[in-house]
């Protein structure tokens, strides 16, 4: 698993490589919300996440909601194979409809 973070003025652009999983939510989890502090929006793209599980799902849903909490824009998009599967079998319709939008509160 890989997370390249770029900043810009606007924010952070987040790409995640790889495994998402319960292997790797541990060291993920503070990368992303460290770069969520700081930044006023962040987009995440993880077209490339090959493998994802619940721990990868609760990642993406625990950024999202504490980007409204925090009211930083936040969007998800290109959401790879895995994750479209895995978010519509628990039907995650957060996830997939996320791909296009943006949330701030």
């Amino acid at each position: 698993m890989a997370i390249a973070i770029t900043p810009s003025d606007t924010g952070a652009q987040i790409r995640i490589d790889g495994e998402f999983n319960i292997y790797t939510a541990a060291e993920s989890r503070d990368l992303l919300l460290e770069a969520l502090n700081a930044h006023p929006a962040v987009a995440v793209d993880v077209e490339a996440v090959e493998e994802i599980d619940t721990s990868g799902i609760q990642l993406l849903l625990m950024l999202q909601k504490e980007a409204t909490r925090t009211h930083k824009a936040f969007s998800l998009s290109a959401l790879s194979p895995a994750i479209q599967e895995v978010a519509t079998l628990l039907n995650l319709t957060e996830l997939n409809g996320a791909s296009a939008a943006e949330t701030q509160a």
